[in-house]
C-alpha cells in the first residue's frame, strides 16, 4: 500500500467514527422547582371583600358590602358584580375600579342563611368568590 492510499484510508476511518459517535446532546430535562401559595383573608386579598351587617332581626339583615381593588397599579377592574338576596349590582358602573379604589353598598333585608357572590374582571384578571352571608 502507498503511503498516500493507507492516509485516505485512516481519514476514512476517521470520518466513519466520527459519524458514527454520539453528540453528547440530549432530548428531554427534568426539574424540581417548589411553588408557594398564600392564603389572605378576604378583606387583604387582591380584591377586598368586606360584609358589615347591621339591624339584623328575624334572620335577615341590611348588608353592606365593601370591594376595594388592591391590585397592583394599572390593573383596572370593568366589571365587579357583586350578588346577595337575587340582586346583583355591578360596582364598575358607570366607571372601570382603578386599583387602589373601594366601592360599597347596601343590600336590604338579606337573609342569613344566604351566599353572596362576587365576580370581578379586569385587563388579564378574573376574580371570583362565593361566600355565606355575615349576620354578626
Amino acid at each position: 500500500m502507498t503511503r498516500r492510499r493507507r492516509l485516505l484510508l485512516a481519514a476514512a476511518l476517521l470520518a466513519s467514527v466520527v459519524v458514527v459517535t454520539t453528540t453528547g446532546g440530549f432530548s428531554s430535562a427534568t426539574a424540581e422547582r417548589g411553588v408557594d401559595v398564600s392564603v389572605a383573608e378576604d378583606s387583604n386579598a387582591y380584591l377586598g371583600v368586606e360584609q358589615a351587617p347591621s339591624g339584623t332581626e328575624n334572620g335577615t339583615t341590611n348588608l353592606e358590602v365593601t370591594v376595594a381593588n388592591q391590585f397592583p397599579a394599572g390593573t383596572d377592574l370593568t366589571t365587579v358584580e357583586v350578588t346577595a338576596n337575587g340582586t346583583t349590582v355591578d360596582f364598575a358602573e358607570p366607571d372601570a375600579v382603578e386599583a387602589g379604589d373601594e366601592r360599597t353598598y347596601t343590600f336590604r333585608t338579606v337573609s342569613c342563611d344566604g351566599r353572596i357572590t362576587v365576580e370581578a374582571q379586569g385587563a388579564g384578571v378574573t376574580v371570583g368568590l362565593n361566600r355565606t352571608v355575615a349576620c354578626g
